[in-house]
């Protein structure tokens, strides 16, 4: 089943960050997601800019696309106000792992997942 994305709706929210990535007037690449407030009981109220998704074509990895989309990213959320970046991966997918680290995203938060079927 394919995941149908609302683009109208990400990119004219004002919580919202998209960006694309081109090359020869192709886009080759892209991310999304939104900033909002964590609020917690115990933990210190905190604007998180959250990507949702990021995604280089292929032909185009390990170029240095997916590094300048996330600092993009990151740019776009401090200017927006945005004091910590978040950002969901499995634990297998090593080459996105490997980016995240060089773009200085530590693994902070565990979670726990089990199949229910």
């Amino acid at each position: 089943m394919k995941q149908k994305i609302d683009l109208h709706k990400i990119i004219e929210s004002d919580s919202s960050i998209f960006l694309v990535a081109e090359s020869e007037r192709k886009v080759i690449g892209f991310v999304f997601g939104e900033l909002w407030v964590r609020k917690s009981w115990t933990l210190k109220q905190r604007k998180v800019a959250s990507v949702e998704q990021i995604v280089v074509n292929s032909c185009y990895r390990n170029q240095g696309v997916g590094l300048a989309l996330i600092k993009a990213f990151e740019a776009n959320a401090i200017y927006d106000g945005g004091e910590e970046l978040w950002l969901e991966v499995y634990s297998f997918n090593k080459s996105a792992l490997g980016l995240y680290r060089k773009a200085g995203i530590e693994p902070k938060i565990q979670i726990g997942q089990k199949a229910l079927t």
